[in-house]
């Protein structure tokens, strides 16, 4: 058993050591052949784990329920590449298997008492591995979408002073994503996305899509208020300076509200952190007089103790009367 547990520990440590080595030649030979090829082919994306990533994909699969929800989310998050879902499942994939591979090797060199212990925490790992992919998916869509809400105000406000300057929707879309690459790039690239479908298809179709794409109620509003402008023919500045203004006063009342919230929850900590203080000020005078109290008390209990002794010991050595008779002595 102890060899057969030192040939897996020496296994591991070597294939730890291998497999990232063969790893990154895998890798650095694919980039050089890509760019070797790059002018003959250049639909294929450069995948994650490169030639790995479709193996690694197959390996735990989306189902088909999932599917559709799933990449809504990845749009939201950011993902629109067309890979996405199988870099999703080639990810959750290693994350899921990595930690097999550890608590297999971790509990080949542990103790049998151990093992089980072992065996918890890599099936904990294994959960996480699992669930983190699809948390991160879902927190970056949260802070996505957020982004995007904060710069959809100055958004639209450059959009309308090109507008008022001459320009058409396109050019106008074109300019504020090229404006707005370095403060805002998530609603530079989504507006860049937008600029593009609307000149291959339509103004409509690219707004649409844009408002499915980010999930935000103002990202709506302003798709539907430009596709009927486009569709009527009218001018939109003045219609989006209103629609900005609304947007900044909706966002300082949400503010406003938040910061009211803070107030409230900021109460608990200050309870329990202030409390102890509290305690000392109010009932510590208080204690510390009984105390000492309590002290003089007892001191005076132990004095009254000792006097009594002393008496006692003092009516026990007294001589008797001269007068007295023995009872020896009496008739």
């Amino acid at each position: 058993m102890n060899e057969f547990m030192q040939l897996g520990t020496i296994f591991a440590v070597v294939a730890g050591l291998v497999f990232p080595v063969v790893f990154l030649l895998l890798r650095a030979r694919q980039r050089r052949d890509g760019r070797l090829t790059q002018e003959a082919d250049d639909s294929k994306p450069d995948l994650m784990f490169g030639a790995l990533t479709p193996a690694l994909s197959e390996q735990i699969q989306v189902g088909e329920a999932a599917r559709p929800e799933l990449q809504k989310d990845l749009r939201s998050a950011g993902f629109y590449r067309p890979t996405a879902l199988m870099e999703y499942a080639a990810v959750r994939a290693v994350f899921v298997f990595a930690p097999l591979v550890m608590t297999f090797v971790v509990a080949l060199a542990v103790p049998t008492e151990q093992m089980g212990t072992v065996l918890l925490w890599g099936a904990v790992a294994v959960g996480l591995g699992f669930s983190l992919p699809r948390v991160y998916v879902s927190w970056r869509a949260r802070v996505r979408s957020r982004q995007i809400e904060r710069g959809l105000p100055l958004a639209i406000d450059l959009l309308t002073l090109s507008l008022t300057a001459g320009q058409n929707l396109l050019a106008a879309l074109h300019d504020v994503a090229h404006e707005l690459r370095f403060t805002f790039p998530d609603l530079a690239q989504d507006l860049a996305i937008a600029h593009q479908q609307a000149e291959l298809h339509s103004l409509e179709h690219a707004m649409t899509q844009w408002s499915e794409r980010a999930h935000l109620p103002e990202v709506t509003n302003l798709s539907l208020l430009l596709i009927q402008s486009e569709r009527l023919g009218t001018g939109a500045a003045s219609t989006l300076i209103e629609f900005s203004a609304f947007l900044r006063t909706s966002m300082r009342q949400r503010a406003e509200a938040q910061a009211n919230r803070t107030s409230f929850w900021m109460l608990f900590p200050s309870v329990f952190c202030f409390w102890v203080a509290s305690a000392i000020i109010l009932i510590g005078p208080a204690y510390v007089e009984f105390a000492q109290q309590r002290q003089r008390s007892s001191v005076h209990l132990n004095e009254m103790k000792a006097n009594i002794n002393r008496a006692n010991d003092r009516k026990g050595v007294i001589p008797p009367p001269a007068n007295s008779m023995t009872p020896a002595e009496a008739p």
